[in-house]
């Protein structure tokens, strides 16, 4: 907006022209402008606006700023003159004004007329062409030139050729027509006018609605109807623009806005601006004498962006320059920040998606290879325990067959060697040798101590009680064992409705066992060891605890032995629980539970015994 733009840069660059008025006889300064038009025109408030921002801006405190809104537009009689400047002598007189600003000529006439009311005071005034200053006064001329406002419309709006002037009734009306007049005589074909003009509301509102499509309104101003009904404000304006036909074109930058289309425009901002920064340099000590008054161009292009879309006229036809203004941003301009916040919201969560659907496959793929993985582990332990299940039962049957073979072979040979020796040593031959008898009577024990042994291991390959007997038999004859071979304690607490197990059970329970008091009298140095074998709630419970040294459960499992892997091995095989725990220095405790439920004539005849 380049009236806007224009007070702006006055106001920024006034603080270094115009330092703060210093204090003085009078600090205060005191300014009156006089408006020729009332309190709630357009025009008045838009150049009131101006007044106090700049005039405020620089002198703040110590400015004293009073306005009258005269009304003599409306009423041109002699009288209310008089009255008027009678009302600003009693008003005004004793105050000593330093400035007035007559905003228009006929304000200045009056203030000229006045007889003295403002003392000395000094005039800065706006008006048109040969306006002249004098020692007092000075101020703004302008040229009001509407030519050029037309012939700007015309160009776009190129499809219209004929003009309709719209004008009010009032005195202030009828002389900007006959201004309009004058100036657009100049003008002929193609362009033709209609005059709608000293008219009612409703024949001017008629007479729009009947205009051809070749046709512009150009709107003057309308502050009084031919039957004296009075307007203000740009209601009328926006009323009638609103329903019309055809676009409406305005001559004052206030009637953007209200209907009209805009164009090369008559700017109050401007003119207020240039007033107010003439007061300033008065006001800072210059005389008004050594001020010639100032000829400005007041037009500015604006045009209402609405009424451009809604006419159909391209921005590309207006003049470079052009503000345009109540511009309706699209989709895009009005929600960018949201769209583009949006757009990248998307993107990081389909970033995001896509990173949780790459890492989907890749842990797809990561778990069918463990499962393919585990699988094949599975497989691999399933014929690790496989083998060494059969790795046991062939030990077993090797076991039973080197058992069988000593005690059927060897054990018999040797019993029949130990029984020649016996005969031999009874022969008469040799009964006479005392010598040679001692000899066969010592090979003889020795023969016996053999055959005894061969049994034990027999027995200890494969022991025969263990199947003839049952399993608590066999531990007490092994027991009996251990107390001759390591002279270590046994307690045997077997429990005498552990029977009948199956074969399979009893002989992984009696290897697990024999293993058990094995390593307690070799390897922990035990001097008691006690054996508990009971049934409890279809299971068969095997327990093992000793007084020995102890040992490191988790040691003893990396350093590789075979026997604590055969224990566990064993009790896989019959799909018990095997636990072993053992603390340095307190013994070692091994327990086996195996589900062996009794058969039911088992478990009655067990039950009827006492």
């Amino acid at each position: 907006m380049r009236s806007a733009v224009l007070i702006g840069i006055m106001l920024s660059a006034l603080g270094g022209v115009f330092p703060p008025v210093p204090d003085g006889e009078h600090p205060q300064k005191r300014v009156l402008v006089l408006q020729e038009f009332r309190r709630d025109t357009p025009l008045s408030s838009e150049m009131e606006d101006v007044y106090r921002q700049m005039l405020g801006s620089v002198l703040g405190s110590r400015l004293d700023y009073y306005s009258e809104y005269l009304d003599t537009a409306r009423f041109t009689d002699a009288a209310y003159r008089d009255s008027a400047i009678e009302y600003l002598r009693a008003r005004y007189e004793p105050l000593r004004i330093d400035v007035v600003i007559a905003t228009t000529t006929a304000t200045l006439e009056l203030v000229r007329t006045s007889d003295g009311v403002f003392g000395g005071a000094a005039v800065v005034f706006h008006g048109g062409t040969g306006l002249t200053g004098d020692m007092r006064t000075t101020g703004v001329v302008s040229r009001l030139d509407l030519v050029p406002t037309l012939q700007e419309a015309l160009r776009v709006l190129p499809n219209r050729t004929r003009v309709a002037v719209v004008g009010g009734s009032a005195p202030f009306d009828r002389t900007y027509l006959q201004l309009v007049r004058q100036q657009f005589g100049s003008i002929g074909p193609p362009v033709s006018f209609t005059w709608l003009t000293g008219l009612t509301v409703s024949a001017v509102e008629a007479a729009i609605r009947a205009l051809p499509a070749d046709t512009m309104v150009l709107w003057m101003p309308f502050t009084e109807d031919s039957t004296g009904q009075r307007f203000v404000s740009n209601e009328l304006m926006e009323q009638l623009a609103a329903a019309a036909p055809v676009p409406f074109v305005g001559v004052h930058e206030v009637q953007v806005g209200h209907g009209v289309i805009g164009g090369r425009l008559f700017s109050s901002r401007i003119v207020a601006a240039r007033t107010a920064e003439l007061t300033l340099r008065i006001l800072d000590g210059e005389s008004p004498g050594d001020i010639p008054p100032v000829e400005i161009d007041p037009f500015i292009r604006r045009y209402d962006w609405r009424q451009l879309h809604r006419w159909g006229v391209s921005e590309a036809a207006l003049p470079a320059g052009t503000d345009v203004v109540y511009r309706q941003l699209g989709m895009w301009e009005a929600f960018r920040g949201y769209i583009v916040g949006g757009i990248l919201l998307m993107l990081l969560q389909f970033g995001l998606i896509a990173g949780l659907l790459a890492q989907r496959a890749s842990r797809r793929k990561a778990e069918r290879v463990l499962r393919a993985g585990e699988t094949a582990l599975r497989a691999s332990n399933e014929r690790s325990r496989e083998l060494a299940g059969r790795l046991i039962a062939a030990q077993e049957a090797e076991r039973t067959r080197l058992a069988r073979d000593l005690h059927d072979d060897a054990c018999q040979e040797i019993a029949g060697l130990s029984v020649e020796l016996s005969r031999l040593k009874s022969d008469h031959a040799i009964a006479g040798q005392p010598e040679l008898r001692g000899a066969l009577a010592t090979m003889q024990q020795r023969a016996a101590r053999l055959a005894e042994s061969v049994r034990l291991l027999s027995h200890d390959l494969h022991p025969a009680v263990l199947h003839q007997v049952g399993l608590g038999a066999a531990f007490e004859s092994h027991g009996l064992e251990v107390k001759r071979l390591y002279g270590v304690g046994m307690d045997l607490r077997i429990a005498p409705d552990v029977e009948p197990v199956s074969g399979a059970v009893r002989l992984a329970l009696f290897r697990i066992g024999q293993e058990a008091i094995r390593n307690a009298c070799l390897h922990g140095r035990a001097q008691r060891v006690t054996l508990s074998l009971a049934r409890n709630n279809g299971h068969v419970a095997l327990r093992v605890n000793d007084d020995g040294v102890g040992f490191n459960v988790d040691v003893a499992r990396r350093g590789g032995g075979l026997g604590l892997v055969s224990m566990e091995e064993r009790a896989r095989l019959i799909k018990g629980r095997f636990d072993v725990t053992s603390t340095p220095g307190r013994g070692s405790d091994v327990e086996v539970l195996v589900p062996a439920p009794l058969p039911d004539a088992d478990r009655s005849l067990t039950l009827v015994q006492p």
